[in-house]
């Protein structure tokens, strides 16, 4: 596993940026859109989320992928069609990781068999309009039964963390048990307050863009930029020394 850190400069230069500075910082950020604008250019950006917390998640997200106008990329909203129980059991996995369930709640046998359920049905849960080359984030533990279903259409697959909250013991369990349904995950990415950082397994790499200024573009370049990366090597491999690509459909 390695990291890289894409730290972006001041938007518009900033306090004590000399005006030497300036013209640099420019080629920077021009570089940084280009290389996120290419990337994402004929993919529709899904955001799918089915609980409160999610869903305010996925539209912040979407909102920043929208801004400025002239950088917009293409976006799609999609919810999850779920049962009552369902929903709680994903309801209580999204509160046990943010932390307001304190004690490991019970996560056994028959709450794996409906998750697994859930995910048997993803295909049809998904619906018809996520395409090959996409990309789809899920937002919320009910959104993340679709996974494997997203990623055998071909589409990049990416868990959203967000509102985590301390490493309890319902924390733990609810990752455990979610770790079960990871297989159609091409990268992890948590937000902070100036930064997005992506987790990617496959190729071993954990992406990070810091931005210098809390200005309200600096969300969407640094979310346009983790993806534009996500898209352009989540299917590499480095195995042995070796780099292979990675089938487009997952393995059955």
């Amino acid at each position: 596993m390695y990291a890289t850190t894409d730290h972006l400069p001041p938007f518009w230069g900033g306090p004590g940026t000399s005006s030497f500075a300036r013209p640099r910082d420019a080629r920077v950020l021009a570089f940084t859109r280009e290389q996120a604008a290419d990337a994402l250019a004929g993919r529709t950006v899904w955001c799918i989320a089915a609980l409160p917390s999610g869903i305010a998640a996925a539209e912040a997200v979407e909102a920043c992928l929208c801004r400025p106008q002239e950088e917009r990329v293409t976006t799609g909203w999609r919810g999850v069609e779920a049962g009552a129980e369902l929903r709680r059991l994903a309801g209580r996995i999204d509160a046990m990781l943010a932390g307001a369930v304190s004690a490991a709640a019970e996560l056994g046998e028959r709450e794996r068999a409906e998750y697994a359920e859930a995910v048997a049905d993803g295909e049809e849960l998904l619906g018809d309009e996520v395409a090959a080359d996409d990309v789809v984030v899920l937002h919320d533990a009910l959104a993340a039964v679709v996974a494997e279903a997203a990623r055998a259409r071909g589409a990049h697959v990416v868990r959203h963390l967000h509102g985590h909250g301390p490493h309890r013991a319902g924390a733990a369990a609810a990752r455990g048990f979610l770790g079960g349904f990871d297989r159609g995950v091409d990268a992890w990415v948590a937000t902070g307050r100036e930064e997005v950082v992506a987790a990617m397994p496959s190729p071993g790499h954990v992406d990070r863009k810091h931005a210098a200024e809390r200005g309200e573009e600096a969300p969407g370049l640094c979310w346009r930029a983790v993806l534009g990366d996500v898209v352009s090597e989540d299917r590499e491999e480095h195995v042995g020394g070796t780099i292979g690509v990675r089938p487009r459909v997952a393995a059955r």
